[in-house]
């Protein structure tokens, strides 16, 4: 299991490079990263779903005063 201040952290870090991409052409975000390899807007969707999950399942939980649950990195693939 993580730590959940460690994820915390490193959304936060992720928010900030998403910042970055702003500038960034589109042509650059559909391409994949690597021949056989995701975009970058693919990339960043599969870190978004990743995130909705931890709302769903631990942030949403603590306020509600439930257990929280984070999976182990071989529960999420």
């Amino acid at each position: 299991m993580r730590n959940p201040q460690d994820l915390v952290s490193r959304m936060q870090d992720f928010c900030g490079f998403l910042a970055g991409l702003g500038d960034v052409q589109a042509e650059v975000l559909l391409s994949p990263m690597a021949e056989g390899k995701w975009s970058v807007q693919e990339a960043i969707a599969h870190i978004m779903a990743y995130d909705e999950n931890f709302l769903q399942s631990v942030v949403l939980p603590i306020e509600d005063g439930r257990q929280p649950h984070i999976a182990d990195e071989a529960d999420i693939g």
